[in-house]
């Protein structure tokens, strides 16, 4: 680039390197690397009770002229934090502990909402009368009313369970103290016990009662 160094004297600089600016030295001019110049003051702040807007650009290097902002779409409030869109499609699912669900898992049509520990995620649909049937820690199913399984089974006395998930149901034979089921032989006693009718039985009577008429009978 040529420039008067002098009455009547022109004399050339060199070219500059990518990016520099022509800048003065000395009343010189001279290649310099771009400086901040005026730009920007950043000011933090947290209190402004007040709708901010945005801003943003296509570029992503350089430098530019101005920035854009869409004021009805993306706002902000300084002062709660509260940011504010009106169709947010967020690339990464958003964590639980910020409110999200941390999967990008679909609502399926009649499933159900579980956790698995780490992220939000939906039961595949069940089928008419079918009911959800946990699995601990594992996702829960559907399955059909009644397949359940037997867990335990206890029995009240006199009636004797051995427990578990196939148990043997029993009982004892009745003694002395002891509740139970009646013998064929304790049957046999009792139904062999004397046969035969009541005609008559006699009372004594206090001498201080008076009975007239003839004996009681039955």
């Amino acid at each position: 680039m040529p420039y008067q160094s002098g009455v009547n004297t022109t004399t050339f600089l060199s070219p500059g390197a990518d990016g520099q600016v022509l800048t003065l030295a000395g009343g010189l001019p001279t290649w310099a690397a771009a400086s901040g110049g005026g730009g920007l003051t950043i000011t933090d702040d947290t209190t402004t009770a007040a709708t901010r807007y945005i801003t943003f650009t296509s570029a992503t290097s350089g430098s530019i002229s101005g920035a854009n902002t869409s004021s009805t779409k993306l706002q902000f409030d300084p002062s709660t934090g509260a940011f504010t869109s009106t169709s947010l499609t967020p690339t990464n699912a958003l964590g639980i502990a910020y409110g999200g669900t941390n999967s990008t898992a679909t609502a399926t049509a009649g499933g159900v909402g579980y956790g698995t520990g780490t992220a939000h995620a939906y039961t595949a649909a069940g089928t008419a009368g079918q009911v959800l049937t946990s699995n601990g820690a594992s996702a829960p199913t559907w399955t059909n009313a009644g397949a359940g399984s037997v867990i335990s089974v206890t029995g009240t006395a006199p009636v004797v369970s051995s427990g578990g998930t196939t148990p043997a149901i029993s009982m004892a034979a009745a003694n002395t103290s002891t509740d139970g089921y009646l013998t064929s032989t304790d049957w046999n006693t009792f139904n062999s016990k004397g046969t035969g009718t009541v005609t008559s039985v006699d009372a004594t009577v206090p001498s201080i009662f008076s009975v007239s008429g003839v004996p009681l009978t039955g």
